[in-house]
């Protein structure tokens, strides 16, 4: 475009703009130097796809790159430089109007420059809600005061419903997906409980947001675009929202004035499920209605005896923020009397000794301790009855008892501390998942270790020097011998020769045999538009696998005894036999066929079982089509279609470049010849995106590729599988990479990893394939 290299994204995906429904968003992207980039992004319906995409391409074919960018980027400076001195004038006004506060019956002003008279409730006690010329009546069974018992905040959901849509639909005061005419106005905050008369709060809004305390105001239901900025008030059993709704950006979009007021009643009010937030409010409040309480903010030298009678509490969070500095706290032997604990946290603050009073909480699950110097805790906590959640990262903790019953325990950090070893204990009990032990001198672990159901948070180097961390194949009889040159591009004597005369003759010159030398022999999947099932045993992704007879369409076991089962996701299937001449690793004749139980599973649900990998090697004559074969929505376990979007696809051969991007946590790179990047990542960083190097080995855009390297910004697919299932990372290769193309879309905009054993792949077992998701 514009004689530049252009990189194009399409993807279907919810945008919030557009309301509920998924839309089709083209994204493409032009770099025009080290610095900067051109964007240009369109969207549509995706029953508008077929019509517009080609004029949106039409459009963005006609960039031209015109003037000079050094005179454009001074412009921008310029603007930029008079934009902040307009903040600082208006923070300078505000500044000063601030200091009048108290000299005038008037509110002060409000950044946006509004100023309010105080509220004043109406003789009549008459409820309003009031947009500009609009005024729209209450929705009762949607609109509420109170409590959350999720966020532990006060607050409150205002709902209205104008009684002509189509004419505030004219007016653009609500969105064109508004069919209903409802505008909702929800506000929950910590802080509001007042001085024991009722709540009270002053909340001061701008373009949405709100500083003191910082919440945003999300209004549903308006035309994009239109934002608050005013005041809310909550006094005196009153509700008052005053400003207007504008757009800050667009000069036709009208603005509108806002008045609501809304009566309640402040003895209805479930204080039990609120957090409190300050002494005052704890202090103000009867015992018996402050179940949880959050003093992270501010700073007290020992447990208050305000917060200790209050004998209901159910969580209680005294952290240290990070970066503070270090403070003592107190903590008297009285906290044990707070049976109806169930979360405790006193994070960052330094304890010279814990009571030993604090084991007998036997209702807690959340035991937080981290970073408070302990060298010691009472044996009672480790005998805790329903303790799920034990932190204890940061101290100086030398050992941790053999008698340990945690039967709850799902999740204990021990990083950071000076542990040699750790007992047996842990290792049986009944429900621990994870042990993150990073930061320690450890000298040995137990042989049990070696395979028990608790994974180890350690580096790769530590498993490797502390336990027995040889892979023994999927099946447990050890690993059989594989080539590993035909993963690289070294196998390939063609691309070999055209990828070392281009290192050798630019910039990579220097680090030529490195590079080189980690080139994986890829195959990238181009996509040729949806799929209508005229072939049978074709490259495919999405839609339905064409299986054979033999092969039912794959169910796992819900988490429960009684949950019935549920049908894996098809993600795509792989002609083998059509690949053969790309490369030299998989099965030669057959259909790989890729599965997933839910991206969720990746999240530290069952990851063993998220990948399911199926080769058939029989006739392509033995498949019965896709087109045939139906799975409905109801019978995933999430998923709310009846299948991914079905997309055709073509292979080509693929050089893959390694993504230098989070090298560092990847020592596993550095091997061989390529030893020598180590020292040199800074100067070889943006390899994988130089725009030659895309072109010669790539030819893309790939949505889906075979044995290649994918972008993580922490430890990559290959190193995070060999912490899990052993092994060197180096030895584990990605099976398969889909990305966020077609209709996918993982996490933000991520990419999904099959990977597997190369010792697996030459015996052609598919039965330990792990998933991974690479996204920011």
């Amino acid at each position: 475009i514009g004689g530049r290299a252009a990189y194009v994204r399409t993807s279907r995906m919810v945008m919030a703009q557009y309301g509920e429904e998924e839309v089709f968003r083209l994204f493409v992207n032009i770099p025009l130097d080290d610095d900067f980039c051109q964007e240009f992004s369109a969207v549509c319906w995706p029953s508008q796809r077929e019509e517009l995409e080609p004029v949106f391409w039409e459009i963005i074919r006609t960039a031209e790159f015109i003037g000079d960018r050094k005179q454009a980027i001074r412009v921008q400076e310029e603007a930029r430089a008079e934009m902040y001195s307009r903040v600082d004038a208006a923070l300078a006004k505000a500044d000063a109007t601030l200091a009048k506060v108290g000299t005038s019956s008037q509110e002060p002003a409000l950044e946006s420059g509004q100023t309010f008279e105080p509220f004043v409730p109406p003789v009549d006690s008459s409820s309003l809600f009031r947009l500009g010329d609009f005024e729209l009546e209450f929705v009762e069974q949607e609109t509420s005061v109170g409590t959350t018992s999720f966020t532990h905040q006060f607050g409150f959901t205002l709902v209205g419903k104008v009684s002509d849509p189509s004419a505030a639909l004219k007016a653009k005061l609500i969105s064109e997906y508004n069919d209903e005419g409802e505008i909702k106005f929800p506000i929950y905050f910590s802080g509001g409980y007042g001085s024991g008369t009722g709540p009270e709060a002053r909340l001061e809004f701008d373009q949405d947001k709100c500083a003191t305390p910082y919440i945003s105001a999300s209004i549903d239901g308006l035309e994009f675009g239109l934002h608050y900025s005013g005041l809310v008030e909550i006094k005196a059993g009153w509700i008052s929202v005053r400003g207007t709704v504008s757009c800050s950006y667009e000069k036709d979009q009208p603005a509108f004035e806002v008045e609501i007021r809304r009566p309640f009643d402040p003895e209805g009010i479930d204080w039990t499920q609120y957090r409190f937030v300050s002494l005052s409010e704890i202090e103000a409040a009867p015992t018996e209605v402050v179940c949880h309480a959050s003093l992270g903010k501010v700073d007290i030298e020992a447990i208050p005896m305000s917060v200790l009678r209050c004998k209901g509490l159910q969580s209680l969070d005294i952290t240290r923020r990070v970066g503070g500095n270090s403070a003592s706290l107190k903590v008297p032997a009285s906290l044990g009397e707070l049976k109806e604990l169930t979360r405790l946290s006193l994070a960052g603050y330094k304890l010279d000794a814990l009571p030993e009073s604090i084991g007998g909480l036997d209702k807690l699950e959340s035991l937080n301790l981290g970073d408070c110097g302990l060298s010691a805790i009472p044996l009672s906590v480790w005998k805790l009855p329903r303790l799920q959640y034990l932190f204890l990262g940061g101290n100086r903790l030398a050992s941790v008892p053999e008698d340990v019953n945690l039967p709850a325990m799902y999740s204990l950090e021990l990083e950071r501390n000076a542990l040699h070893s750790i007992p047996e204990s842990l290792a049986v009990q009944e429900n621990l998942r994870t042990i993150k032990l990073e930061g320690n001198p450890l000298e040995s672990l137990p042989d049990v270790y070696n395979d028990c159901k608790v994974g180890l948070e350690l580096s790769i180097e530590d498993k490797r020097r502390l336990l027995d961390f040889e892979y023994r194949g999927a099946d447990g009889r050890g690993v059989a011998a594989w080539d590993e040159d035909a993963f690289y591009v070294r196998s390939d004597p063609e691309r070999a020769a055209t990828s070392a005369k281009w290192l050798a003759g630019g910039d990579w010159a220097t680090y030529a045999e490195a590079l080189q030398f980690l080139l994986k022999r890829a195959i990238g999947f181009k996509e040729l538009g949806g799929e209508s099932y005229g072939s049978i045993g074709q490259h495919r992704f999405g839609g339905m696998p064409d299986l054979p007879p033999a092969i039912s369409y794959p169910r796992f076991a819900g988490e429960d005894e009684d949950s019935r089962d549920h049908a894996y996701e098809f993600i795509g299937q792989v002609n083998c036999e059509s690949v053969a001449s790309l490369q030299d690793y998989l099965p030669r004749t057959g259909l790989l066929y890729f599965f997933l139980t839910t991206m969720h599973d990746l999240y530290g649900g069952n990851a063993r079982r998220t990948a399911r990998v199926i080769h058939f090697d029989g006739s392509k004559d033995e498949l019965r089509s896709g087109k045939d074969l139906h799975v409905a929505a109801d019978e995933y376990y999430e998923m709310t279609d009846d299948a991914y979007p079905a997309v055709r696809v073509e292979a080509a051969a693929l050089t893959s470049s390694p993504q230098l991007y989070g090298a560092r946590q990847n020592p596993h790179l550095f091997r061989g010849p390529a030893a020598s990047l180590r020292d040199a990542l800074r100067e070889v960083d943006c390899f994988d995106e130089d725009d030659d190097l895309l072109e010669l080995f790539g030819g893309g855009p790939f949505g889906f590729e075979m044995n290649c390297y994918a972008f993580t910004q922490h430890e990559d697919p290959e190193h995070q599988v060999s912490l899990h299932q052993k092994g060197a990372p180096e030895d584990w290769t990605v099976l398969l990479k889909v990305g966020s193309s077609g209709g996918f879309m993982w996490g933000d905009a991520g990419d999904l990893c099959y990977v597997i054993h190369k010792s697996d792949l030459a015996k052609g077992d598919f039965s330990n394939v792990y998933c991974t998701l690479e996204s920011s």
